[in-house]
């Protein structure tokens, strides 16, 4: 590297949650469908066995969760009866290894003795349900949520902690593909999971019965039978094939480098669900987090979005770190943290061109020192008055940027100096009203 160059250069790149990168959303439902049947809107058909019968309806109103943001806010809601037609919308695709989740809202207002089962994975519209999950009556005003394997011989596994009524509860549900034999398939159940790490524990794990022979590519909900089904609402459904799909963004890669004096700040996220944007935060050697900058995110998104920020406030050599406070629209957050970059001083004094130039009427003048100095910058107009001092003391090794603001000066040519140390240089710059 050449010794004379004004600044030090350092890339660091650290790609975060190596687990997310493969992850994949395969749909989000807030119900935002007209109030009314939901069969016909938005991909969601009559199961054909129930076909004709009342199908569930969408309701007015939400379902809050703190820390879960799909649906919050936004859209509709579901109402399933004690019976009636069950619906299902395809995927989208097939999946037939790895793992499936759906995630959703649920509120549970009466619950009737037996129980019965009202959401689970399919491979389309035929009979071959798997994880399915089940309420049932526990003792008055309390219920326990259940999960079977497979329809095909398998028995549900029910929890032992009994869940109030007219409380809306996160559950996830999971179907997870093994290899080993035709038996090995594994649901899972979470209620009230931890999102903001890796995947917890799940409330039940349930491995009885026969593995799905075929694959799966449906979301089901049903209205069960009249003498034993709940009266339910959901809302905020999201089925993925990971964990970090269930998260409001997901977040699959974060980088930090230094280039020309700057901090440069690059992610991406594969999905976003009701984000507001990014609080970017900054912390010094033994100092706290301190806010230097926001960026808006997309909101509700599918799709890969890339973002930037870049800090050109740091003066002073030393390792500094950086993360992202993503906000959603509730004011819910979640922290991302980068690594560490090692931010080094210039070598050489340097009184770099004012930017923007010409200008009106603000503009940046930047410099650097490579040791503690005495800096006087001045500006002078065209016949040599001083018409600004923008610095005048003592200044540690680093790079600066001042802000020289001409709102009440005329248009014309103007010049700035800096003195420092042993070091002078003077450069132009115009003012255009």
């Amino acid at each position: 590297m050449n010794n004379k160059s004004t600044f030090f250069f350092v890339l660091l790149s650290i790609v975060l949650f190596s687990s997310f990168i493969n992850a994949q959303v395969l749909f989000t439902e807030d119900f935002s469908e007209t109030a009314g049947n939901l069969v016909g809107q938005n991909g969601w058909t009559g199961q054909a066995s129930g076909l004709g019968v009342t199908p569930i309806q969408v309701v007015a109103g939400n379902l809050t969760y703190a820390g879960y943001q799909n649906g919050v806010g936004v859209g509709n809601k579901l109402q399933f009866g004690t019976s009636g037609e069950d619906d299902f919308r395809l995927l989208g695709t097939t999946v037939t290894s790895g793992s499936v989740y759906a995630s959703f809202l649920v509120n549970v207002s009466a619950v009737q003795a037996g129980g019965d089962y009202f959401i689970h994975f399919c491979d389309g519209g035929s009979s071959l349900y798997v994880a399915r999950t089940a309420i049932r009556l526990s003792t008055t005003n309390v219920f326990d949520f259940g999960i079977e394997k497979y329809s095909g011989g398998g028995a549900y596994l029910y929890s032992t902690t009994p869940f109030a009524l007219n409380t809306t509860y996160l559950v996830v549900i999971k179907y997870q593909f093994n290899t080993g034999s035709a038996t090995d398939d594994i649901v899972s159940l979470f209620v009230n999971p931890d999102l903001s790490g890796a995947e917890p524990a799940p409330l039940l794990s349930n491995s009885v019965g026969n593995d799905i022979t075929t694959n799966i590519s449906s979301i089901n909900l049903r209205q069960g039978s009249s003498t034993a089904a709940p009266t339910v609402q959901i809302d905020g459904l999201i089925v993925s094939q990971s964990w970090a799909g269930i998260l409001p963004v997901e977040l699959t890669s974060f980088t930090a480098s230094v280039s020309n004096n700057v901090v440069n700040l690059r992610w991406a996220t594969a999905t976003e669900l009701n984000n507001t944007g990014f609080q970017v935060e900054r912390s010094a050697e033994n100092s706290g987090w301190t806010k230097i900058g926001y960026v808006s995110g997309n909101g509700n998104s599918n799709s890969n979005k890339s973002y930037s920020y870049t800090d050109n406030t740091i003066s002073k050599s030393g390792k500094y770190n950086y993360r992202l406070k993503q906000i959603d629209v509730n004011g819910s957050y979640k922290y991302y943290t980068a690594s560490e970059v090692n931010f080094v001083a210039p070598s050489v004094f340097t009184l770099n061109q004012n930017y923007p130039n010409p200008f009106n009427p603000s503009t940046i003048i930047s410099y650097s020192i490579p040791n503690a100095s005495n800096v006087k910058l001045l500006v002078y107009n065209a016949i040599g008055q001083v018409v600004s001092v923008l610095e005048n003391g003592s200044k540690e090794a680093g790079i600066y940027n001042v802000s020289f603001n001409a709102s009440d000066l005329p248009s014309g040519l103007y010049f700035y100096q800096i003195e420092a140390g042993q070091f002078s240089q003077t450069r132009k710059m115009m003012l255009v009203k």
